[in-house]
């Protein structure tokens, strides 16, 4: 952790001279005192369209799920909730359990009871991930791994005295 800091004060520290230097000679404006009011509006359930032309179907998301229409763009349906989602699909999300019918009797219950309740992203059921690649793991050509702050021991086992 200490080497990232560092990294991050190599970086941070002469930026913030830079800023200051340019407030100093008017190229930038200084920092204002009162800050940016954000008003929050409760979140709207509502049903996600998919690309046109796209054969769709409503149902109820008994877990959160997410695909991607053809045009690649992501879509997200919380559980508890309606998802209008790509008739392609349909199959495989009632196969995984994660989508019902609209006259499920849970639907009367639970729709819209977890509010806007965001999953972690581990829970989350991607409708496509068979066919999407699966990303490699890698480190980045541009780091290189730190070295080794103190050598590799071995653990040696001793029987307690008797």
């Amino acid at each position: 952790m200490a080497g990232e800091i560092e990294v991050c004060a190599a970086f941070v520290a002469p930026d913030l001279r830079l800023q200051a230097g340019m407030v100093a000679s008017g190229e930038r404006q200084a920092p204002r005192e009162s800050a940016e009011v954000i008003e929050l509006a409760p979140v709207v359930e509502q049903v996600m369209a998919t690309s046109q032309g796209e054969e769709t179907v409503v149902v109820f998301a008994t877990a959160p799920i997410r695909w991607r229409d053809r045009g690649g763009n992501k879509h997200f349906a919380s559980r508890f909730t309606d998802a209008e989602i790509p008739q392609r699909l349909h199959e495989r999300a009632t196969q995984k359990g994660v989508g019902a019918s609209l006259d499920d009797p849970r639907r009367k219950e639970l729709r819209g009871s977890l509010g806007g309740f965001m999953p972690n992203d581990a829970h989350i059921v991607d409708l496509d991930s068979e066919k999407l690649p699966q990303p490699l793991v890698s480190t980045p050509v541009v780091f290189e791994p730190l070295p080794h702050l103190r050598p590799a021991f071995e653990v040696e086992h001793r029987e307690p005295r008797r």
